[in-house]
């Protein structure tokens, strides 16, 4: 077995970067599928849009990559206006899809961009037990930027997160309680 030397592994000609090659083989395959799942979001099948945001859910919870191809392929705003189904698993799904994207400091800006506060207190307010978690975990998520604390909290954020702390599971009452921590401590930068 040859030993490779240090000058080996810079030439182009001696070293070869399968990580690298399966990395963009990943990427367009990735692209590719989450296309077609934006696709599937247009739609107005419910098993469809069920399917689709289930499966962005999945893939933005996965990786940073994913995260970003998922936001670069439009499905922000197609996830935000599901928030808005009628059909509780698209609903959750969505809400869920969107506080894995939240993660990435580019797609809070996107997501509130795209008006996702109203919804996500919407869901907040009448969703199932899982939705009303996820959306409290996300309007937390939003918060960590400054001007999305003044938005979250005069569009009447308040209210529902302290009925969720009173009256949710465990895990609801932990993501109101930290949504609401965070929205507490909005700092007044004009104030001297």
């Amino acid at each position: 077995m040859r030993r490779r030397r240090v000058s080996d592994s810079l030439d182009p000609k001696t070293s070869s970067s399968p990580a690298i090659e399966t990395r963009v083989d990943n990427s367009g395959l990735i692209e590719a599928r989450v296309g077609n799942l934006v696709e599937d979001l247009k739609g107005t099948s419910f098993d469809a849009q069920r399917d689709a945001t289930f499966e962005l859910r999945l893939l933005a919870k996965q990786s940073m990559e994913n995260r970003i191809v998922i936001a670069n392929c439009g499905a922000i705003s197609l996830l935000v206006d599901l928030l808005r189904s009628t059909d509780k698993g698209v609903q959750e799904n969505a809400v869920t899809a969107l506080l894995n994207l939240s993660i990435n400091v580019e797609n809070k800006t996107a997501i509130t961009a795209a008006n996702a506060i109203e919804p996500l207190i919407q869901v907040l307010e009448t969703g199932s037990t899982e939705a009303k978690e996820n959306s409290a975990a996300t309007l937390f998520s939003l918060s960590v930027i400054e001007d999305n604390k003044v938005r979250i909290g005069r569009s009447g954020a308040i209210g529902p997160l302290v009925d969720l702390l009173g009256n949710g599971t465990p895990r609801g009452r932990k993501d109101a309680a930290t949504a609401l921590f965070s929205l507490s401590i909005f700092m007044r930068t004009d104030v001297q």
